[in-house]
Protein backbone atom coordinates (compact mmCIF):
# COMPACT_ATOMS: atom_id res chain seq x y z
CA UNK A 1 0.00 0.00 0.00
CA UNK A 2 2.99 2.55 0.47
CA UNK A 3 3.01 2.45 -3.18
CA UNK A 4 -0.33 3.36 -3.74
CA UNK A 5 -0.14 6.17 -0.56
CA UNK A 6 3.13 7.86 -2.80
CA UNK A 7 1.52 8.23 -6.00
CA UNK A 8 -1.67 9.51 -4.04
CA UNK A 9 1.08 11.72 -2.65
CA UNK A 10 2.66 12.60 -6.01
CA UNK A 11 -0.75 13.54 -7.53
CA UNK A 12 -1.68 16.00 -4.81
CA UNK A 13 1.57 17.50 -5.38
CA UNK A 14 1.85 17.76 -9.14
CA UNK A 15 -1.77 18.82 -9.29
CA UNK A 16 -1.60 21.51 -6.86
CA UNK A 17 1.99 22.45 -8.68
CA UNK A 18 0.23 23.20 -12.57
CA UNK A 19 -3.29 24.08 -11.11
CA UNK A 20 -1.72 27.09 -9.44
CA UNK A 21 1.30 27.68 -12.58
CA UNK A 22 -0.77 26.94 -15.24
CA UNK A 23 -4.72 26.38 -14.19
CA UNK A 24 -4.19 23.34 -15.74
CA UNK A 25 -4.80 19.69 -14.65
CA UNK A 26 -3.26 17.23 -17.39
CA UNK A 27 -4.61 13.98 -18.56
CA UNK A 28 -0.78 12.57 -18.69
CA UNK A 29 -0.89 12.81 -14.67
CA UNK A 30 -4.62 11.49 -13.97
CA UNK A 31 -5.11 9.03 -16.05
CA UNK A 32 -2.13 7.05 -15.09
CA UNK A 33 -3.04 7.74 -11.61
CA UNK A 34 -6.98 6.55 -12.45
CA UNK A 35 -5.19 2.99 -13.98
CA UNK A 36 -2.39 2.19 -11.03
CA UNK A 37 -4.89 3.41 -8.33
CA UNK A 38 -7.00 0.47 -10.06
CA UNK A 39 -3.90 -2.03 -10.46
CA UNK A 40 -2.43 -1.15 -7.19
CA UNK A 41 -4.92 -1.82 -4.97
CA UNK A 42 -6.11 -4.97 -7.34
CA UNK A 43 -2.55 -6.20 -6.93
CA UNK A 44 -2.38 -5.85 -3.09
CA UNK A 45 -5.94 -5.70 -1.92
CA UNK A 46 -7.09 -8.59 -4.36
CA UNK A 47 -10.92 -8.74 -5.76
CA UNK A 48 -11.89 -6.68 -2.57
CA UNK A 49 -9.15 -4.02 -3.31
CA UNK A 50 -10.33 -3.32 -7.19
CA UNK A 51 -13.92 -3.35 -6.24
CA UNK A 52 -13.48 -0.33 -3.20
CA UNK A 53 -11.29 1.28 -5.87
CA UNK A 54 -13.51 1.01 -8.72
CA UNK A 55 -16.51 2.48 -6.28
CA UNK A 56 -14.06 5.11 -5.43
CA UNK A 57 -13.32 6.46 -8.81
CA UNK A 58 -17.14 6.23 -9.90
CA UNK A 59 -17.74 8.08 -6.84
CA UNK A 60 -15.50 10.63 -7.00
CA UNK A 61 -15.70 11.01 -10.96
CA UNK A 62 -19.46 11.15 -10.60
CA UNK A 63 -20.25 13.54 -8.15
CA UNK A 64 -17.69 15.83 -9.45
CA UNK A 65 -18.90 15.04 -13.05
CA UNK A 66 -22.57 16.29 -12.01
CA UNK A 67 -20.83 19.58 -10.81
CA UNK A 68 -19.10 19.79 -14.17
CA UNK A 69 -22.63 19.50 -16.01
CA UNK A 70 -23.51 22.77 -14.11
CA UNK A 71 -20.44 24.42 -15.58
CA UNK A 72 -19.30 24.88 -12.04
CA UNK A 73 -15.77 22.85 -12.82
CA UNK A 74 -14.19 21.91 -16.15
CA UNK A 75 -13.33 18.11 -16.33
CA UNK A 76 -9.51 17.94 -14.94
CA UNK A 77 -11.31 18.19 -11.95
CA UNK A 78 -13.33 15.38 -12.70
CA UNK A 79 -10.42 13.47 -13.38
CA UNK A 80 -8.92 14.18 -10.95
CA UNK A 81 -11.22 13.36 -8.12
CA UNK A 82 -11.79 9.77 -10.31
CA UNK A 83 -7.93 9.56 -10.08
CA UNK A 84 -8.23 9.88 -6.47
CA UNK A 85 -10.98 7.45 -5.81
CA UNK A 86 -9.12 4.99 -7.24
CA UNK A 87 -6.19 5.33 -5.48
CA UNK A 88 -7.93 5.80 -2.17
CA UNK A 89 -11.00 3.69 -2.80
CA UNK A 90 -14.04 3.73 -1.04
CA UNK A 91 -15.18 4.97 1.38
CA UNK A 92 -12.22 7.51 1.77
CA UNK A 93 -13.71 9.68 -1.30
CA UNK A 94 -16.52 9.89 0.21
CA UNK A 95 -14.84 12.14 3.21
CA UNK A 96 -12.82 13.56 0.34
CA UNK A 97 -15.48 15.10 -1.66
CA UNK A 98 -17.21 16.17 1.34
CA UNK A 99 -14.24 18.71 2.10
CA UNK A 100 -13.24 19.22 -1.20
CA UNK A 101 -16.60 21.18 -2.25
CA UNK A 102 -16.29 23.08 1.48
CA UNK A 103 -12.62 24.02 0.34
CA UNK A 104 -13.75 25.07 -2.84
CA UNK A 105 -16.77 26.88 -1.49
CA UNK A 106 -14.59 28.72 0.97
CA UNK A 107 -12.61 29.56 -1.75
CA UNK A 108 -15.07 31.28 -4.17
CA UNK A 109 -17.01 33.09 -1.18
CA UNK A 110 -13.64 34.43 -0.10
CA UNK A 111 -12.67 35.43 -3.71
CA UNK A 112 -16.38 36.78 -3.79
CA UNK A 113 -15.87 38.93 -0.97
CA UNK A 114 -12.18 39.96 -2.30
CA UNK A 115 -13.20 40.73 -5.35
CA UNK A 116 -16.34 42.86 -4.84
CA UNK A 117 -18.66 40.65 -6.80
CA UNK A 118 -20.54 38.20 -4.45
CA UNK A 119 -24.14 39.85 -5.45
CA UNK A 120 -23.70 39.46 -8.92
CA UNK A 121 -22.23 35.38 -8.24
CA UNK A 122 -25.03 34.66 -6.72
CA UNK A 123 -27.67 36.12 -8.97
CA UNK A 124 -25.71 34.38 -11.57
CA UNK A 125 -25.53 30.91 -10.13
CA UNK A 126 -29.32 31.56 -8.87
CA UNK A 127 -30.37 32.17 -12.22
CA UNK A 128 -28.87 29.16 -14.13
CA UNK A 129 -30.15 26.83 -11.01
CA UNK A 130 -33.27 27.96 -11.50
CA UNK A 131 -33.85 28.09 -14.98
CA UNK A 132 -32.24 24.34 -14.87
CA UNK A 133 -34.98 22.73 -12.09
CA UNK A 134 -37.77 24.19 -13.09
CA UNK A 135 -39.81 22.77 -15.52
CA UNK A 136 -41.13 24.60 -18.89
CA UNK A 137 -38.00 27.31 -18.44
CA UNK A 138 -35.42 27.70 -21.04
CA UNK A 139 -31.85 26.63 -18.93
CA UNK A 140 -29.73 30.07 -18.44
CA UNK A 141 -26.22 28.63 -18.35
CA UNK A 142 -23.65 30.62 -15.70
CA UNK A 143 -22.48 33.94 -17.56
CA UNK A 144 -18.91 33.57 -17.51
CA UNK A 145 -18.52 37.19 -17.06
CA UNK A 146 -20.61 37.22 -13.79
CA UNK A 147 -18.62 34.54 -13.02
CA UNK A 148 -14.99 34.47 -11.20
CA UNK A 149 -12.71 31.17 -11.41
CA UNK A 150 -11.39 29.43 -8.52
CA UNK A 151 -8.44 27.22 -8.74
CA UNK A 152 -10.40 24.04 -7.92
CA UNK A 153 -7.76 21.97 -8.45
CA UNK A 154 -6.10 23.61 -5.00
CA UNK A 155 -9.68 22.77 -3.63
CA UNK A 156 -9.33 19.02 -4.18
CA UNK A 157 -5.69 18.90 -3.34
CA UNK A 158 -6.89 20.76 0.42
CA UNK A 159 -9.90 19.19 0.70
CA UNK A 160 -8.44 15.41 -0.04
CA UNK A 161 -5.53 16.18 2.69
CA UNK A 162 -8.45 17.39 4.62
CA UNK A 163 -9.76 14.00 4.79
CA UNK A 164 -6.56 12.07 4.86
CA UNK A 165 -5.54 14.09 7.61
CA UNK A 166 -8.56 12.72 9.70
CA UNK A 167 -8.74 9.27 8.70
CA UNK A 168 -4.94 8.13 9.18
CA UNK A 169 -3.80 11.06 11.63
CA UNK A 170 -6.65 11.93 14.23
Amino acid sequence: MVIVQTIFFLLLLTTAITDLAYKKIYNFITIPAMVLGLLGNACFGGWDGLQLSLIGLLVGGGVFFLIFIFGGIGGGDVKLMAAIGALMGYPFIVGAVFYSVLVGGLMAIILMIWRNALWSSVKNISLSLYTAFVPGLERVPLNPENSLPVPYGMAIVLGTLGAWIERYLL
